[in-house]
Order: structure tokens, then C-alpha cells, then sequence
């Protein structure tokens, strides 16, 4: 593994064939400076960009609704839908759809057992969600609104601690089980699910930019 960013990584997103995320700086008079960078795939350099430049890799078309409260745009979690609708979970569990034009189409939540999702990850009209404790992973259409349409897991068939989602180009799952310090690879069809990778430490998201793969932890941001 090469390490491309020290600890202090709040959250990365992939912006395009790239990868953004944002990281706290300096600590001042109980103030935390937060800067926005990114790592560029060719290149392999980081450079500094713009809050705006994060957000709209996060949220899409929408982000400047989210410009002024840095707490709630960092804890939230989302995933721009293949018609450019936006779906934002927040942590305690509420749930937004909001149109193109930024307009509130749909508003419910999306909770398991008490639990706000831990991870969202798209594929097509498909929004899965990891849960932590008891773990699950959970599909929901979201082609008008937020449905539940398959959960995986739930009775301790999964590891716990899951976070980080990714979906692959065949369908299957991979989730970081930080509890156990992996990242497992969840088989949709046959609802089964094997270990993908092992770690030192606990590792709290997973990202997939075409052949490059990135891994976060305490430490920091990894390529694999």
C-alpha cells in the first residue's frame, strides 16, 4: 500500500477519475481548519482544491445548499442517482430525494433497527446501505421514493462494524468490516460473502477509480 494522505481524512468521494476528500488541518483556540484536496489518478499528485470542488462530487447539481454547514455536509451521507436526483441520508437517519431543480421530491428515512446507514453506494435505481450493528447491507428502490427491496445480513450472518460500500461492475458488494479490520466482498445473488482483503488497522471506506483502489483509515488515505 502507498500512503497518498496523512491521518486526519474526514471523507473521500470520486470526482470524476479522481479522488477528492477533505482532512482537518490545524487545531487553534479549540478551532479545526478544514482543507479540500485532490489526487489525481494519472499523475499521482495532490493538489488543493475548492470546497465547491468536494461538494460537488458529493452531493452533484445541488451542493450549494450545503455550502454554509461544513457539520452537516461532512456527516451526511449520499449518492447522486443516474437521473441526477440526489439522495442525502443524515445521521440520524432522515432521508431526502431531491430533484434536479433542487426541490425536496421525497422525504422519509432509511433506518434499520434504530440505525442511520453507515455507507451508500449507487447501481442504477438501486441504493444499498450498510448498517453497523446488527450489520446488514439493505437495497432500496429509489426510482420515485426511497423503497426497501432486499436486506442481506441482520441476524450476525455479517461481520459488524460495516461502513465503506462499493459496488462492483458485477453486482457484487464490497464493505469495510472495520470491526475485523477487512473488507469483504458480499455476493447479491447467492447472499453469501467472502474476505477480499485483510489490514492492520480498521478501515473505514473503500473506493474504485477504474484500476486504482483506495482504502481509509486512521492513518490516512491508502492506494492498494
Amino acid at each position: 500500500m502507498k500512503q497518498i494522505y496523512e491521518q486526519g481524512t474526514l471523507q473521500m468521494v470520486r470526482s470524476q477519475n479522481n479522488l477528492v476528500f477533505v482532512a482537518k488541518q490545524d487545531e487553534h483556540e479549540g478551532k479545526t481548519s478544514i482543507v479540500y484536496r485532490m489526487y489525481d489518478c494519472g499523475t499521482g499528485a495532490v493538489s488543493p482544491v475548492t470546497r465547491s470542488v468536494f461538494l460537488l462530487a458529493k452531493f452533484g447539481n445541488i451542493f450549494e445548499q450545503f455550502e454554509n454547514d461544513p457539520n452537516e455536509f461532512i456527516s451526511c451521507k449520499a449518492v447522486i442517482l443516474p437521473d441526477f436526483r440526489t439522495l442525502i441520508v443524515l445521521k440520524n437517519g432522515s432521508a431526502v430525494i431531491y430533484g434536479k431543480d433542487g426541490k425536496i421530491e421525497w422525504s422519509g428515512h432509511a433506518l434499520y433497527k434504530d440505525q442511520a446507514p453507515s455507507a451508500l453506494a449507487v447501481s442504477g435505481n438501486t441504493v444499498w446501505a450498510a448498517y453497523k450493528n446488527p450489520s446488514a447491507v439493505i437495497a432500496y428502490s429509489a426510482e420515485h421514493h426511497l423503497r426497501r427491496t432486499l436486506r442481506i445480513g441482520g441476524d450476525g450472518d455479517l461481520p459488524t462494524g460495516l461502513c465503506g460500500l462499493y459496488v462492483c461492475d458485477d453486482g457484487a458488494l464490497r464493505v469495510c468490516a472495520a470491526d475485523e479490520k477487512k473488507i469483504i466482498e458480499v455476493d447479491t445473488e447467492r447472499f453469501t460473502f467472502k474476505n477480499y482483503m485483510s489490514f492492520t488497522d480498521p478501515v473505514t471506506d473503500y473506493e474504485k477509480i477504474n484500476s486504482n483502489e483506495f482504502v481509509l483509515t486512521e492513518k490516512g488515505i491508502f492506494r492498494l
